[in-house]
């Protein structure tokens, strides 16, 4: 009996706030999204109404936007990259002696080779290499960021070594039946 199962690998917050990043590596594929309360947008735009808010956060509800879900088959790699603010090195430029805090935004890179069906069927033993998608996901931290780059990185891992393993020939539950 050989069935493949679809199961969790990891599930992350990836950047908290309005949106609330999320992200969920399952044995076949990446999948990121948003899951947004209708309470934090209603609170955010009525702060002057005590009994609309209060309404709101009785009424809260989740609402949770697809963002993108990548095949483990069509990953290359994933990666931590740093997005250092320009602005703040050019304030320090103007105002040598004010230094303030280095303010990095962290994100997960995911390589993605793009499938394009009409290129495949025309050379398929050509050098060229496929282009290659870089969709980048904002996370909280440092931290998140490589702890998800890892994750995806083990998940597309443990998937080549599932569909590239060699069956063992003796058609599964067939040598419990010869007793």
């Amino acid at each position: 009996m050989s069935t493949t199962s679809l199961f969790d690998v990891a599930y992350n917050f990836l950047f908290s706030g309005e949106e609330d990043l999320q992200i969920l590596v399952t044995s076949d594929r990446v999948l990121v999204f948003s899951m947004a309360t209708a309470a934090t947008s209603a609170s955010a735009s009525s702060t002057s109404s005590s009994t609309s808010s209060s309404d709101a956060s009785v009424s809260s509800k989740f609402s949770s936007r697809h963002l993108l879900t990548v095949s483990h088959n069509d990953i290359i790699s994933a990666k931590h990259v740093v997005d250092r603010q320009l602005q703040q090195q050019q304030q320090r430029q103007q105002q040598p002696y004010f230094y303030p805090p280095q303010q990095d935004k962290h994100y997960v890179e995911i390589l993605v080779r793009q499938v394009d069906p009409a290129s495949s069927s025309s050379s398929p033993g050509s050098d060229v290499p496929a282009p290659v998608k870089r969709p980048q996901v904002r996370c909280d931290s440092e931290k998140v960021a490589k702890t998800v780059a890892r994750q995806i990185n083990y998940a597309r891992t443990m998937y080549e070594e599932r569909t590239q393993a060699v069956p063992d020939g003796r058609g599964g539950d067939a040598s419990d039946q010869e007793d």
